[in-house]
């Protein structure tokens, strides 16, 4: 059984304040040491009473569920995607479903509005699965397109992890 550890902070600092974890967010994971540290270093920030805020931390939670909603190309032609949290994404079709689908789930993955909410793959020959970057998102998804068809009007499921949250505070 895979366990989830979930830190939040709480603080009144800009993003930039982060200094190399905000260059570091974009999700290089051959950089994670250098993000850990940056992490750590705020921490310690935040223990000396540098930084002020609030740390949360959940331990030993069962494995996060993330909402999700489904995709589904059939007989398409045109512009073809989504709209998906309020931001419409599409392509032009080519080469079908099976030639579309890739080109697809790169501009979602690519768009900086959405993927903040989701990222998207591929998880049949023709259906993209979105999952909520955070599991308790409440993301909007309508399908765009001739032949396109969503699971539903929103992402569904998705929960938190169970974990009893402990806290520290310097304010």
């Amino acid at each position: 059984m895979a366990f989830t550890t979930v830190i939040r902070i709480t603080h009144n600092e800009p993003g930039a304040s982060f200094g190399t974890m905000t260059k570091l967010a974009a999700m290089d994971t051959s950089r994670a040491r250098e993000a850990a540290a940056a992490l750590a270093a705020y921490f310690e920030a935040l223990a000396a009473g540098v930084k002020m805020g609030t740390l949360e931390i959940g331990l030993g939670g069962t494995a996060v569920n993330r909402a999700s909603g489904t995709l589904t190309l059939g007989a398409i032609s045109g512009a073809v995607g989504g709209t998906i949290g309020g931001t419409l994404v599409t392509v032009a079709t080519s080469g079908g479903a099976a030639g579309t689908i890739g080109p697809l789930i790169a501009a979602i993955n690519a768009n900086t509005t959405v993927n903040k909410k989701v990222f998207a793959v591929q998880t049949a020959a023709s259906v993209i699965t979105l999952y909520a970057v955070s599991p308790t998102n409440l993301v909007t998804l309508v399908a765009s397109g001739t032949g396109v068809t969503a699971s539903g009007a929103a992402l569904t499921g998705g929960a938190h992890d169970d974990a009893v949250p402990q806290f520290y505070s310097r304010s």
